[in-house]
């Protein structure tokens, strides 16, 4: 398992994120129940933002930590692509 934290832009809402997400991992089971949850094949990763600080929490599992933690890193590589499609 794996738990990494990014800022969360103010100027990108939690919902964007989500949606932008589901599209792109459409094939795979998404969950929205405790924020974003996106169920790979034998690996998971759920997104939620903190309750107190302006970040988002990343928590992954997978085969291995280091499976975990790319997972976890993709994710955040997508979170960012998304806030660069944003401000354009």
């Amino acid at each position: 398992m794996s738990k990494q934290k990014m800022e969360l832009d103010p100027s990108l809402q939690f919902d964007t994120i989500v949606q932008s997400l589901k599209f792109k991992y459409k094939q795979y089971v998404i969950d929205e129940l405790d924020g974003l949850k996106i169920t790979f094949d034998n690996d998971w990763v759920l997104i939620r933002p903190s309750n107190t600080e302006p970040i988002l929490r990343i928590y992954s599992e997978g085969n291995s930590q280091n499976l975990a933690e790319n997972i976890g890193r993709q994710i955040m590589q997508d979170i960012e692509e998304i806030r660069r499609q944003n401000e354009a």
